[in-house]
């Protein structure tokens, strides 16, 4: 209970949203409500794919597998939501993914299709300052 709060916690401070996709890769299971309100709608059943501008690039990277020692690496991928009535929304994806064996059960076993295989943390991007020489400076 406490390694669960521990990292929603945390998940929560370095992320605007979250959401779950299922083992298919595309619909999501679960969300905050930070999410819907980024899409601006109620995204449980629907297909990120459709949400997303950069949809090829973030299906190559939940195609990708753990590490052979079963470490899930974190992926941060730049994309853009495309929310309904809003203008398009450049964010950063973190993406983890369930590794294959977990305690001698595989992935299959754990998260069944329409299950949470893959957690998606969403952080909306910040603009580059422009670049150029200091002003004000004596």
């Amino acid at each position: 209970k406490f390694e669960q709060q521990a990292s929603q916690s945390l998940t929560s401070m370095l992320c605007d949203a979250t959401c779950w996709l299922s083992d298919d890769q595309d619909t999501v299971v679960a969300c905050d409500r930070r999410f819907d309100e980024a899409l601006g709608k109620s995204m449980v059943g629907q297909r990120l794919n459709e949400c997303i501008e950069d949809a090829p690039s973030v299906r190559a990277i939940l195609a990708s597998s753990p590490t052979e020692d079963g470490f899930v690496p974190v992926t941060l991928l730049p994309a853009t939501l495309l929310p309904d009535n809003s203008s398009p929304l450049r964010v950063d994806l973190f993406i983890v993914s369930q590794s294959h064996e977990i305690g001698g059960r595989t992935k299959k076993e754990i998260a069944p299709l329409g299950q949470r295989a893959y957690l998606i943390g969403v952080r909306k991007a910040h603009e580059q300052l422009p670049s150029g020489p200091c002003q004000g400076s004596a």
